[in-house]
């Protein structure tokens, strides 16, 4: 599981990727898209490149990988009611 940061900041920065996205709209009120990618894939460029290999059954690194993440995964997948349980029991410490 990736570890999530949520900061106050003043004026929100532009998403520089379209990969896991979670924010807050309005109070009550999250959207998001894509799943998490494991812990230390190597940043946006090692998750592309693992995506990739998971793809492809012909890699040469297809099955360490598939090992190495525990079976597929799902990029698509986002799960709304675990991020809104999420954001609750961050709203509880702040």
């Amino acid at each position: 599981m990736a570890r999530v940061t949520v900061a106050p900041t003043r004026s929100p920065a532009p998403a520089r990727c379209s990969i896991p996205t979670a924010r807050a709209v309005n109070e009550g009120q999250r959207q998001g898209r894509h799943a998490c990618p494991p812990e230390d894939c190597g940043g946006i460029r090692g998750y592309e490149q693992l995506l990739e290999t998971l793809a492809d059954p012909s890699h040469p690194e297809h099955q360490a990988m598939l090992e190495w993440v525990g079976g597929q995964i799902d990029p698509e997948a986002f799960d709304l009611d675990e991020t809104n349980r999420a954001f609750a029991t961050l709203k509880t410490l702040w």
